[in-house]
């Protein structure tokens, strides 16, 4: 199963797929759904042993493919941000937008979080192929793992730190990353 076509087939959320505590639960209603299909459609009767035909689970995932081919064209359709997309892991906290000194000073006290931030997402960019985005809508997915009683900001200040060490500053003649 993969993000591009079951995902498309299904219409699951991108999250839901990268969400650790919802992955158990989609796989299991896609096999749901498959075992439904695999007894009505009896995959067996067309496994060949070659090409794309080796097993009941292939014969069933390319007649997936086949129809989303059909329905959708030949590559999957843009939707839920499933192109032009890019998931990384930071240790840590983000930084936090709470004052007006510029997260990118070196001298901020955030500064160690901001240069992991960009360093994990350049690292991204360039391993995952992301290509910027010069207009429409755009989605962030941001988990944060923390201690009970050990959260120091809220999820507005986490989004508008994020947001703001993202976000392209060439047209404000910034620098990309903090000064050291």
């Amino acid at each position: 199963m993969d993000r591009a076509w079951t995902g498309t087939f299904f219409r699951f959320h991108l999250p839901e797929w990268q969400d650790p505590a919802s992955q158990r639960r989609i796989f299991e209603l896609a096999y749901t759904h498959f075992v439904v299909v695999a007894q009505r459609a009896q995959p067996a009767q067309y496994v060949t042993g070659q090409g794309w035909r080796t097993s009941r689970s292939k014969v069933i995932d390319n007649s997936l493919i086949g129809y989303c081919e059909a329905e959708f064209g030949e590559q999957p359709p843009v939707s839920e941000g499933v192109v032009n997309q890019i998931s990384f892991d930071v240790a840590g906290y983000p930084p936090i937008k709470n004052e007006a000194l510029s997260m990118l000073s070196a001298n901020h006290p955030y500064a160690g979080r901001v240069q992991a931030l960009l360093e994990a997402a350049d690292q991204a960019r360039q391993a995952q192929g992301f290509v910027p985005i010069d207009a429409g809508p755009i989605a962030l997915d941001v988990v944060v793992h923390t201690s009970s009683g050990q959260n120091p900001a809220d999820a507005t200040n986490y989004l508008g730190g994020i947001g703001d060490v993202l976000q392209d500053k060439s047209s404000y003649g910034l620098a990309a990353r903090p000064c050291s």
